[in-house]
């Protein structure tokens, strides 16, 4: 699904803040190239990076989403619970690091067919 008002609401949430893309980036652990991508409307971020977002910029997820006609209580008691985000990006680390690991495996294994 296209989230077809973030970019524009990014842009402003941005502005009003006095934020770069390069500061909400840092903040969020990622690069300017893929804030300006977002921006842009090729691609969205996650959800844990999204609540950080809204964090940062101090804008609700409907507000940044465009939902604005919906009630977003929920929203805000989410977002103000930061280890929420801290663990959905650690159990992305941790699956991350696991695939990592298969991966080598898998080529240790190649390596070990080769030399035979």
């Amino acid at each position: 699904m296209k989230l077809l008002k973030f970019p524009e609401n990014l842009r402003n949430a941005l502005r009003d803040n006095k934020m770069t893309q390069q500061e909400l980036a840092d903040l969020v652990g990622t690069t300017q190239a893929t804030v300006n991508r977002w921006l842009k409307g090729v691609n969205e971020p996650d959800l844990a990076t999204l609540l950080e977002i809204c964090l940062y910029l101090g804008v609700s997820p409907n507000e940044i989403l465009g939902y604005d006609d919906i009630s977003d209580d929920d929203f805000k008691i989410y977002c103000q619970t930061p280890e929420i985000i801290e663990r959905t990006r650690t159990k992305q680390s941790i699956a991350k690091q696991k695939e990592a690991f298969e991966n080598e495996e898998k080529k240790l294994e190649q390596i070990k067919k080769d030399k035979k």
